[in-house]
């Protein structure tokens, strides 16, 4: 590449420019050459140092844009692990209604076989009345009767057995499902311990960013900073203006590029941080379904203690029957007996009259007998006291027994009764078991549709409060950057006002430069000429002493040098319009980055 100033040196020889037919006095000419020569070095210079700086931006942009991916790649994962927990809590929900739904089948099977039982001990009962009635029209026998009796009580006690078995199962499916409840307790604690875990991830992420987000903010002030220290080097640097121009475009432009990649990773935090406020918000409300559910379950035990006390209750109340009816069997057997034992006596007696007469003492022993086991029997028998005749006792006792008769089938049918009495019973219990286990679950239900409909509200709440939270921060930080801006915006002001001082004053200081230079090149020229004229004759004396005239005459007029002075001043007008030209090419091009600049600092405080 040539070099600027030997190109700027020909272009004057070129178009006759210099004075003296195009030759200048040496010394002046090493001058022009050496201030050309130090502006390319300069222009060089500040070049290198752009690019390098340039550089340095490139590699810092491309460090960041791989740091912002990496952590978009660790959030991307820690959501992924959220929607894991998220899903193992949905499966849990679905474990435990599935646990409520067999529950409740089980307790429908319950009532369909509690009710099965009902209608066969109805089925039996009805038999058992139409068979004692199809017994009265037949005239069957006592003891036919008590076969059939004695198989429909063992039909009973069999089914009773049935129910105590079913009973034992109950009790221990309810175990089992207290097991199953407390393995989701279990499993529901672990995963409360991951979201607390992940919470902590998201808020160091949290700090990780804002500290990253500051040194942005700072790397940009240093940009900025950067740009303001370039204008002033290219304001001192007034030879190399296309070049600084160029540029300064550039950098430019690379300001722009740094402001958008700042308004994407700016747009990527706020996105980050939104992601975050929901993040906190979902783990809170799961906390505090936690805890709703962990009352809950609390009082789903404390409900199932209460229904194992009352069944321990029905089982020893059931214990307790059971030995009330083995005892009742055996007096209906006893009774039974002493039934089978009089009919015979009522046949004896009727067979033979004069054999009763004989043993009369027999069965009055006999009927002391049975007076001690049934009181009822005993008053009876206590009321017919007296002595009566031979001819009158064998009426008399032929009718006691047929009221004795009597008298019994009256306590078999009130134990019949008593035994029909305690079936409601057991059955009345199993049904007030099994409402209270339905009101119970209806309550659960109620209660778990009450907290949802509590959470939805608290949510609500939660979100507007946290929206207003938001606002005013945006608010405030909107209010800072834009004084920072302001700040900014007068520093460089007042820099460019000094700049443009410090520029006339440098052009004040090279007008003057050029007129000593000026004067310098005259005097010199003129010490050269009378040097080589070192041996004059009489003729070169005379031109001597008009040449000195004539300097002494151009001391006050400056007449002698007008046609070099006039090309000089020529030369100097251009030279002077071409730094007019440049200087005002100079604002326009300060005035239209600075523009830029506002903008584009408008447009940063707007997208922050």
């Amino acid at each position: 590449m040539e070099n600027h100033a030997t190109t700027l040196w020909k272009d004057l020889q070129r178009e006759n420019k210099l004075p003296l037919g195009g030759v200048l006095m040496s010394s002046c000419e090493q001058e022009l050459q050496e201030l050309v020569r130090q502006i390319d070095i300069m222009v060089k210079s500040r070049e290198n140092q752009l690019r390098q700086q340039t550089r340095r931006v490139q590699k810092q942009l491309e460090s960041k844009t791989k740091e912002c991916l990496q952590q978009k790649q660790t959030l991307d994962e820690n959501f992924k692990k959220i929607m894991t927990l998220h899903s193992q809590l949905d499966n849990t929900a679905k474990e435990r209604q599935d646990v409520v739904h067999m529950y409740e089948t089980q307790l429908s099977d319950l009532k369909a076989e509690a009710s099965r039982l009902r209608n066969e001990h109805e089925r039996l009962h009805k038999k058992y009345q139409r068979k004692m009635r199809d017994m009265d029209k037949q005239g069957r026998t006592a003891s036919e009767l008590d076969l059939e009796r004695s198989n429909e009580i063992k039909q009973l006690t069999n089914q009773l057995k049935e129910s105590e078995e079913q009973n034992q199962n109950l009790e221990l499916k309810n175990k089992e499902l207290v097991s199953q409840m407390e393995n989701l307790d279990i499993k529901y604690r672990g995963l409360s311990d991951k979201y607390q875990i992940q919470q902590q991830l998201l808020e160091s992420k949290e700090q990780k960013f804002n500290s990253e987000r500051d040194m942005l903010e700072d790397q940009l002030t240093s940009v900025m900073a950067t740009v303001s220290a370039k204008d002033t080097c290219i304001d001192k640097m007034q030879a190399a203006m296309e070049l600084l121009s160029k540029s300064q475009k550039r950098t430019i432009e690379e300001n722009k590029r740094l402001l958008h990649d700042q308004k994407v990773t700016n747009s990527n935090l706020q996105t980050l941080d939104t992601e975050k406020r929901e993040l906190i918000q979902k783990v809170d409300d799961y906390e505090k379904q936690r805890q709703e559910d962990d009352q809950e379950i609390q009082n789903l035990q404390d409900q199932i203690l209460k229904k194992d006390e009352e069944l321990t209750d029905l089982s020893n109340t059931e214990k307790l029957l059971k030995e009330a009816i083995c005892a009742m069997k055996l007096d209906l057997e006893a009774k039974n007996k002493q039934i089978s034992q009089l009919e015979q006596q009522t046949e004896n007696l009727k067979s033979n009259p004069s054999e009763e007469l004989q043993n009369k003492q027999l069965t009055s022993g006999q009927l002391d007998s049975l007076r001690s086991e049934n009181h009822l029997l005993r008053q009876a028998l206590i009321q017919q006291k007296g002595t009566v005749t031979n001819e009158q006792m064998e009426p008399r006792d032929s009718y006691t027994l047929a009221v004795e008769l009597s008298k019994v089938k009256n306590e078999k049918l009130a134990l019949q009764k008593t035994v029909n009495e305690l079936s409601t019973q057991l059955k009345n219990c199993e049904i007030d078991f099994r409402q209270k286990i339905q009101d119970v679950m209806k309550k659960a239900q109620q209660a778990v549709e009450d907290i949802k409909s509590k959470h939805a509200w608290k949510i609500q709440k939660t979100m507007e409060e946290t929206e207003k939270k938001l606002q005013l921060q945006w608010d405030e930080r909107q209010q800072l950057a834009q004084q920072q801006a302001e700040e900014e915006i007068k520093s460089l002001k007042q820099q460019i006002a000094n700049l443009e001082q410090e520029l006339s004053e440098e052009k004040e200081n090279s007008k003057k430069a050029e007129e000593e230079a000026d004067v310098l090149s005259r005097f010199t020229k003129e010490v050269d000429d009378i040097v080589q004229q070192s041996t004059p004759t009489s003729k070169q004396v005379a031109r001597i002493q008009a040449s000195s005239q004539i300097v002494n005459d151009a001391r006050a007029d400056d007449s002698v040098f007008s046609i070099e002075k006039v090309k000089f001043q020529e030369y100097l007008s251009e030279e002077d319009n071409r730094r007019k030209e440049w200087e005002d090419s100079f604002e326009k091009n300060l005035q239209q980055i600075w523009q830029k600049t506002e903008a584009t600092l408008q447009q940063f405080i707007e997208n922050t």
